[in-house]
């Protein structure tokens, strides 16, 4: 009975992850953090630091997999990165006179005089932006290229947290309800199901883990989507543990299983008693 329970509870922390890191990506969307910022905001931010408007052309947002392509002849572009990156709208110069650090000088003197906060990484915030410099001597002249990004919110951080306790104890919830039910089931049904489940929590763990060591040993930290990242950095083992877990409740969602007939009578030729009374 001990070792029961404790599967009950393990399942139950297992579903408790998937669940809240499911619906704390959802919260955070829902907060409209994640994507780049509107390129007009970059363009007017760059048009400060720079002190003149950039060649804008106008595109979609590019879609970043494992690296962002740098766009030829296009001065402002967004990217939509991986959760684990910072979506961002690059705004490039290519200046014929000057030098990479004068330019960048007299970039942050036009941010600082227009209310821009430098901060200890080098980078400078307003208005719920982030700018970065990139500013470097090219054999033409200078290449400057400004990369804005949303600063992180309380609202995405409260809704990312609020989103992942509320979705674990809905998932716990789900497990220990789901429990019960299993011990109604016959071996036809608690075999495939408890196999499934299984390898749901044997992934789960171990998935977990290692995003998490990756995430300690050099990842860049994804902020509010932490929970979006654990469920994109490996996709297919996402799916496959989230197909499964359906395929699980689908089949602890069956009928249960008949203990056998009930009896509407004696058998034939079964008297008893009955029929001593009436000889």
């Amino acid at each position: 009975m001990r070792t029961g329970v404790t599967w009950v509870r393990v399942a139950g922390v297992a579903a408790a992850l998937i669940t809240g890191c499911l619906l704390s990506a959802a919260a955070v969307h829902v907060s409209g953090f994640p994507g780049p910022p509107a390129e007009s905001d970059a363009v007017t931010a760059a048009t400060t630091a720079m002190g003149r408007p950039p060649i804008d052309t106008p595109g979609p947002v590019v879609v970043c997999d494992y690296w962002c392509p740098e766009y030829a002849g296009d001065n402002v572009v967004a990217y939509d990165s991986p959760p684990d990156r910072t979506d961002v709208v690059a705004v490039t110069y290519s200046l014929p006179q000057g030098r990479a650090a004068e330019t960048e000088v007299a970039a942050r003197v036009r941010l600082e005089d227009a209310g821009w906060q430098s901060r200890s990484d080098g980078t400078l915030t307003r208005d719920n932006l982030v700018l970065g410099l990139q500013i470097t001597d090219t054999p033409s002249g200078v290449q400057a290229t400004v990369v804005a990004s949303k600063a992180v919110s309380p609202l995405a951080v409260t809704l990312a947290v609020a989103g992942f306790l509320i979705g674990a104890a809905l998932g716990w919830l789900v497990a220990a309800g789901a429990a019960r039910r299993f011990r109604r089931h016959g071996d036809s049904v608690r075999a495939p199901a408890g196999t499934l489940t299984v390898v749901v929590i044997a992934v789960t763990f171990g998935y977990a883990t290692t995003a998490v060591l990756l995430l300690y040993n050099g990842g860049a930290w994804p902020d509010a989507q932490f929970a979006e990242f654990l469920l994109t950095v490996f996709p297919s083992i996402s799916i496959a543990v989230v197909t499964a877990t359906v395929v699980v409740l689908a089949l602890i969602a069956l009928p249960p299983r008949r203990e056998g007939l009930l009896r509407l009578g004696p058998t034939v030729g079964q008297t008893g008693n009955h029929g001593a009374a009436r000889s």
